[in-house]
């Protein structure tokens, strides 16, 4: 795979309001906004995230946790809490982490975990090769 980029109401969530624009709403309850569908990759150098926006941005070190995992989670591939101070509200924006896989993984999940502070509105979740040109 060389590029993923999925719709966030294609993506399973335990929390959030998919609303008819496309958006998936988040505000109030903790929890995992996006994680699923599973995904093959092969050895490489990655990048996975998403595209959010802050409505009301909280005052937090915690407000947005990416993730990158297999192995039903067992196996952590990447992680970063994102602050409150580092998301936009104007535009949205991207946010994810770099990560390495070394070797082939048959069920890699990127997630997001809304820590319950503040709202925020995503769109997409992109997964895509950095070393292919």
């Amino acid at each position: 795979m060389k590029y993923n980029n999925i719709p966030i109401q294609l993506s399973p969530s335990s929390i959030g309001e998919d609303r008819t624009d496309g958006v998936r709403f988040l505000s109030g309850a903790e929890g995992h906004a996006s994680f699923g569908p599973y995904c093959p990759l092969e050895p490489g150098e990655y990048f996975g995230g998403f595209v959010v926006r802050g409505v009301e941005i909280p005052a937090t070190d915690n407000a947005l946790f990416v993730d990158l995992v297999c192995e039903n989670g067992a196996v952590s591939l990447g992680s970063r809490w994102f602050a409150g101070d580092e998301i936009h509200s104007e535009i949205p924006a991207l946010y994810g982490i770099d990560f390495t896989v070394s070797e082939p993984v048959a069920d890699a999940e990127l997630r997001l975990r809304f820590a319950g502070h503040g709202s925020f509105e995503v769109t997409r979740k992109l997964i895509f090769r950095r070393d292919i040109t």
